[in-house]
């Protein structure tokens, strides 16, 4: 898990998204909070799926995922069952809730770099 996800607020423009996070520091998904709390979570597909010359009226609140619509898990959760979720659902990554509260994503390719190590010395 990374504890390092770039939290970004609803009220922030695409074109000012674009700008400062994707471009200038190569940043590609996003969460959105308040207090802490996670309301939805952002891709560069989702961005990419808006016309560029929307950019300036839309916010990341707009077209984000809310997060109803997001599969989630915590942090006591089994590995691998984590894994098969976002295998079933097609997605690479799921944010990590504690009581509500974001606390990091979880990325495939993290999952499968753990795995990979365990294998390698020989500890699953």
């Amino acid at each position: 898990m990374s504890r390092e996800c770039q939290r970004v607020a609803g009220n922030l423009s695409l074109d000012r998204l674009v700008e400062e996070e994707i471009i200038g520091r190569g940043r590609h998904c996003f969460v959105v909070t308040d207090d802490g709390r996670l309301r939805g979570l952002l891709t560069l597909q989702d961005v990419k799926a808006v016309p560029r010359v929307e950019w300036p009226r839309r916010t990341v609140g707009d077209v984000m995922a809310p997060v109803d619509r997001l599969l989630t898990v915590t942090p006591r959760e089994d590995l691998l069952g984590a894994l098969k979720k976002m295998d079933d659902a097609r997605v690479g990554q799921m944010p990590v809730l504690s009581d509500g509260a974001l606390v990091g994503m979880l990325g495939r390719e993290q999952v499968l770099h753990y795995v990979r190590v365990r294998a390698e010395l020989g500890t699953i």
